[in-house]
């Protein structure tokens, strides 16, 4: 078990990202930027914001600004953020992390699309059609 253990702290341990000045300062501005996208999603989203889903007063569907790019920019951003403190960390132990707050993520984007779909209909099926979810153009 002993060798197990340590095999599996030297795997998570291990470098996949190359080490210096240059990537470290990619990490850091993929950070920043991920964060700047998520700060203006959730600026942007105003009154509407809600740490769970759920559908306020005259709640409107909100298709601007970072939301005319993705469906959910605050995880978008988030994401990135954490992609960038991956590159600098650069060990596989953070690859680990993104993937587990992606899964997260998709939980909550299957809830809260849900309540949209419930609430907005034929609008918000309209907009997943135009709109990605994370990725702009891609997912």
């Amino acid at each position: 078990m002993l060798f197990f253990d340590q095999f599996a702290v030297g795997f998570l341990l291990s470098r996949i990202v190359p080490d210096g000045m240059a990537v470290g300062l990619v990490g850091i501005l993929i950070t920043l930027a991920g964060l700047g996208f998520a700060v203006w999603a959730r600026i942007h989203l105003g009154k509407y914001w809600s740490y769970m889903p759920e559908i306020k007063v005259n709640h409107k569907l909100i298709r601007t600004g970072p939301y005319q790019l993705v469906r959910h920019p605050i995880y978008t951003g988030i994401l990135f953020a954490f992609a960038g403190t991956a590159i600098v960390i650069g060990e596989v132990w953070a690859l680990f992390a993104i993937l587990m707050m992606l899964a997260a993520f998709l939980g909550k984007i299957w809830w809260e699309e849900k309540v949209l779909l419930e609430e907005f209909g034929e609008e918000y099926v309209r907009y997943k059609e135009e709109v990605k979810a994370l990725i702009p153009f891609v997912v």
